[in-house]
């Protein structure tokens, strides 16, 4: 765990399950979906480019969850660093961007420590 404010999911349990079983249940549906997703489970066999970046839907899984498993399913294979993740402030309050200086960001069942870029 990082130190510093660990900032939880705002929406768990709305637009995506809060329970930890149950997510990874919804994510599995989402990569086997072969209509709308990948059709498989991660990882991919090979990289078949070098991929830089990855816009995804975000509504909820249950909306968008099967789109966002292709984007996800193509870098499963890749090797990286760092990730860079932006999104909106869907609240309207303050300023368009969320953002912190220190500590951690758990959106879902993952945790990802934030690094401040200068």
């Amino acid at each position: 765990m990082t130190s510093g404010v660990r900032r939880l999911s705002a929406v768990a349990g709305v637009f995506y399950p809060n329970d930890k079983l149950e997510l990874n249940k919804l994510l599995e549906l989402s990569f086997r979906d072969d209509k709308y997703g990948p059709g498989k489970i991660p990882p991919a066999t090979s990289p078949k480019q070098k991929i830089y970046g990855l816009v995804s839907p975000h509504a909820g899984y249950i909306y968008s969850g099967s789109v966002a498993a292709n984007g996800f399913y193509q870098i499963s294979s890749s090797t990286f660093d760092d990730v860079v993740m932006i999104g909106p402030n869907h609240y309207g309050i303050g300023t368009g961007v969320a953002t912190t200086r220190e500590g951690s960001w758990e959106p879902c069942a993952w945790n990802f420590k934030r690094v401040w870029l200068s």
